[in-house]
């Protein structure tokens, strides 16, 4: 915590939630006062994930990132999230997800995927989806 002694704005980011006690004493060269003050910090909750693309066209044998992941919580603050820091779930066994990373084998013949991916924070877990279309390749004639 800081104080700017030019303006007397107190500055400080807490790290963790709860409550903390504060005494501020200002002083010259012949006064000084003291306030004491509880700064009460909520903890915030996570309420919802949104993956970016929701929607991508990927052909067999080839592979596309998620483009981002953000973290929405009850206190209106948006946050991006690592695609490390998320599990990949594919309802396709050809199409594959590693670190955000989709992969359509090129033996796959499903024409859509469901990739659900899933944010864990403070024992809160969300989800979102991606529809992965996989387009029939053009028949030789």
């Amino acid at each position: 915590m800081t104080i700017n002694s030019n303006t007397g704005v107190i500055s400080w980011t807490p790290t963790a939630a709860g409550s903390f006690d504060v005494t501020v004493e200002v002083s010259d060269d012949s006064k000084s006062d003291t306030q004491s003050f509880t700064i009460t910090v909520d903890e915030t909750l996570l309420t919802s994930i949104v993956v970016l693309p929701a929607t991508m066209e990927i052909s067999a044998g080839s592979s596309k990132t998620i483009t981002s992941v953000t973290a929405h919580y009850d206190n209106g603050v948006s946050a991006a999230i690592a695609l490390t820091a998320c599990t990949y779930v594919s309802n396709q066994t050809n199409v594959t997800v590693v670190n955000g990373v989709i992969t359509v084998s090129a033996s796959c013949t499903a024409t859509t995927a469901i990739i659900t991916v899933s944010y864990k924070e403070n024992d809160v877990t969300k989800s979102d989806t991606v529809t992965v279309t996989v387009p029939v390749p053009a028949s030789g004639g």
